[in-house]
């Protein structure tokens, strides 16, 4: 489903992604009952295919998170760690601010992460989770 924020953005739910392997329903809880997907599994993949200018990720991290590689229209952009420490506290009130990319062609683009067997030394697991994407039209 998708969100409608105004006339520029749309926010996307995982419902709007297609996800390739073992991916399972996650929620935080402590008062947020948004649903992410989570996976630890290397080489699942999630996509999500969008029309805009630009688009930022949102997801979790966390002191067991994994790595992912993200790749925007085929090219390969980045890893994203997802290892946060935990005595930290909770990362930016559930939500992390995974990736984004500004100043797109307008017009369709394909985002795609895909979960790798790496992980941060200090992390405990390989745990990739994805909660939305805002699109910027």
């Amino acid at each position: 489903r998708k969100n409608r924020d105004s006339d520029e953005t749309v926010v996307t739910q995982p419902a709007d992604w297609s996800f390739n392997g073992d991916w399972k329903d996650f929620v935080i809880g402590r008062g947020d009952n948004s649903i992410f997907k989570n996976s630890v599994t290397p080489g699942n993949e999630c996509t999500l295919t969008f029309t805009g200018k630009a688009i930022l990720l949102e997801g979790y991290c966390h002191n067991n998170g994994g790595m992912a590689k993200v790749y925007l229209d085929g090219k390969y952009i980045k890893t994203i760690d997802f290892y946060y420490r935990e005595e930290a506290g909770i990362y930016l009130g559930n939500r992390a601010h995974l990736y984004h990319e500004l100043n797109l062609t307008p017009g369709k683009h394909t985002l795609r992460l895909v979960t790798v067997g790496d992980k941060n030394p200090k992390s405990t697991g390989h745990n990739v989770w994805v909660e939305r994407a805002m699109i910027y039209k």
